[in-house]
């Protein structure tokens, strides 16, 4: 579940990264929820560079420290950006289906079952999972990282039905 968990907060992170960067910064609104919909999804696949960039140059992403995770090859370095790569886009296949609906669900639930059954996932042959300690600190990072992530989120939200102009009332007067 740690690692669940801490997969599901890196993508958040990104996630809410990409939207305050589009609509706070670059005050585009995305009204409609199918835009919404096309955000979200684009930013799963936005993740996968900078999470294997992460993975490279740390050994771990934001989600993973907190979690208390972090990853090597198996030679006990860190992975090559090559390596990195290839394991974000076998994650995105193999444990995650392309993120189409039902199949999405089906890769979860396979990717349990065989986490459950001790089946190495495919991600993770040429991996050394290393689980730290999970300490208060960590679990109080995660946790702080949800709320930050969940809070930028909502407000975000918030920013996009509000009207564009804030400042003084304009009218014919004025």
């Amino acid at each position: 579940w740690r690692r669940y968990f801490a997969r599901y907060l890196d993508y958040r992170i990104i996630h809410t990264a990409l939207l305050l960067l589009l609509v706070v910064i670059l005050r585009i609104r995305p009204f409609s929820s199918d835009a919404l919909r096309l955000l979200s999804f684009g930013s799963h696949f936005i993740a996968i560079p900078i999470l294997a960039a992460l993975l490279h140059y740390f050994g771990t992403t934001p989600g993973k420290w907190a979690m208390g995770i972090q990853l090597e090859n198996i030679n006990g370095g860190r992975l090559s950006g090559g390596e990195a790569l290839y394991r974000e886009g076998k994650i995105i296949w193999h444990g995650l289906g392309f993120f189409i609906p039902i199949l999405d669900v089906w890769r979860n639930y396979r990717s349990y079952k065989d986490e459950i059954e001790g089946k190495q996932q495919v991600w993770n042959e040429d991996t050394e999972i290393i689980y730290c300690r999970w300490t208060a600190v960590r679990k109080i990072a995660g946790i702080a990282l949800f709320i930050i992530c969940f809070s930028l989120s909502l407000w975000t939200a918030f920013d996009t039905i509000m009207p564009a102009h804030r400042g003084k009332v304009l009218t014919m007067d004025a």
